[in-house]
């Protein structure tokens, strides 16, 4: 590799916010440390009549690193509060996690503030409780994402708990949420009486999720305007219910009436309700002593 070539290629590693030693790129480009010290002092001469920034060396860690101007990083009182906040959601496994919140440092801090916050994430580090499911979930959560963009009808293979079957239910997703240090992806279905009704369905139990074809969708959208009239003159009468739900998570609840209204109480949820028809109670008394209060009433 030639000097120059050389050169643009260490300047373009510091305009990627890298951090680099002399020891390093001696043993990456076979050169001797007088040869890198000479590639600094012209990337730096560069920088300067450019007046795009200044090349900096840290002596305690021996890293040159670039400060680009007007390119302002966060300072430390910050990006302790993002960090923190990542770490209580223990929503991404350590493996994963640690290593991003380092790149993540080095890329959104000052020098000066660097040292501080890495000594924060190792304290972290001890007291980290990492999710109870088992299997990285980044790459499924860049696909759901990008179909949510694309709003498309998909086909997932989906385990409802941790030894089930897997089965497999047409969806559209209409967005990622984090709860109880879990990510779902919340979609609507197109099974049911209620064709639009919202399922809630855990990221991490997704096996595959594959996009169907035009053809497909165009049927699935003809079978939901169907089975709208078929609601509308079918469905019963209306009826207003509220009732208290008594537990800590109000999932059950919301999977079966995912558009009413919750009111947090002291030992669980006010759930107000609008249905059709009166089989909602007979699902209300399956809930036992879960369920108190139960409220049923016609709307006209």
């Amino acid at each position: 590799m030639s000097k120059n070539h050389r050169v643009l290629w260490i300047y373009k590693m510091l305009l990627g916010g890298n951090y680099l030693t002399k020891a390093e790129l001696v043993e990456k480009y076979d050169v001797t440390e007088k040869s890198i010290q000479r590639d600094m002092e012209s990337i730096n001469s560069f920088l300067e009549s450019e007046g795009a920034g200044t090349l900096l060396y840290d002596k305690k860690r021996k890293e040159y690193y670039l400060q680009q101007f007007g390119q302002e990083k966060l300072q430390i009182q910050e990006i302790l509060p993002i960090l923190k906040t990542v770490f209580e959601s223990g929503a991404i496994l350590p493996q994963k996690l640690f290593p991003i919140l380092e790149k993540m440092v080095t890329l959104m801090t000052d020098n000066e503030d660097r040292q501080e916050v890495e000594q924060f994430l190792n304290q972290e580090k001890i007291c980290y409780q990492p999710p109870i499911y088992k299997k990285p979930i980044g790459a499924m959560l860049c696909q759901v994402e990008k179909i949510i963009k694309e709003q498309q009808w998909v086909k997932l293979n989906y385990c409802r708990t941790e030894n089930s079957e897997e089965i497999e239910c047409v969806v559209l997703p209409q967005t990622v949420v984090m709860r109880e240090k879990r990510f779902f992806l919340v979609a609507q279905t197109d099974i049911g009486i209620e064709y639009n009704a919202v399922a809630l369905y855990r990221i991490d139990r997704i096996n595959k999720i594959e996009p169907l074809h035009e053809a497909q969708s165009y049927q699935i959208q003809q079978q939901k305007e169907i089975r709208e009239k078929v609601v509308s003159v079918a469905g019963g009468e209306e009826y207003h219910i509220r009732f208290l739900y008594h537990a800590n998570s109000i999932l059950t609840v919301k999977e079966k009436l995912p558009h009413a209204e919750y009111l947090p109480i002291e030992d669980g949820w006010q759930v107000d309700a609008f249905v059709y028809g009166k089989g909602i109670g007979s699902w209300l008394r399956s809930l036992g002593k879960r369920v108190s209060d139960i409220k049923i009433e016609r709307t006209n």
